[in-house]
């Protein structure tokens, strides 16, 4: 997992030199795996300065599913499609829900 941040991280700077801050989503990315290790979780680290604002803090410690996109209305006259695409994660139970889109510590 820190090679993957890494990566996601030098790939930013190389794409924008000029950038000052790094993203919000990157950060709280970083944050989260820094808090999953053993040390943090057993030492009782605390986090001062971060998140400074509700939006971060919910980026640090709730993974939130991708957003998906609308489907366009039909215009009169026009036919629908076949058939909607499925959405996979109707299939799934509550908490099998909870294991894919909780908070991974």
């Amino acid at each position: 997992m820190p090679l993957e941040i890494k990566t996601k991280i030098h790939a930013f700077r190389k794409e924008n030199s000029d950038a000052k801050k790094i993203p919000s989503e990157l950060l709280s990315e970083a944050f989260r795996w820094r808090l999953s290790q053993n040390d943090c979780q057993n030492r009782g680290y605390v986090l001062d300065g971060y998140p400074l604002c509700y939006k971060t803090a919910l980026e640090v410690f709730v993974v939130t599913p991708p957003q998906k996109e609308k489907p366009k209305p039909v215009a009169e006259g026009e036919e629908a499609e076949a058939e909607a695409p499925k959405d996979e994660d109707e299939e799934l139970s509550p908490e099998d829900l909870k294991k894919k889109y909780g908070p991974r510590f």
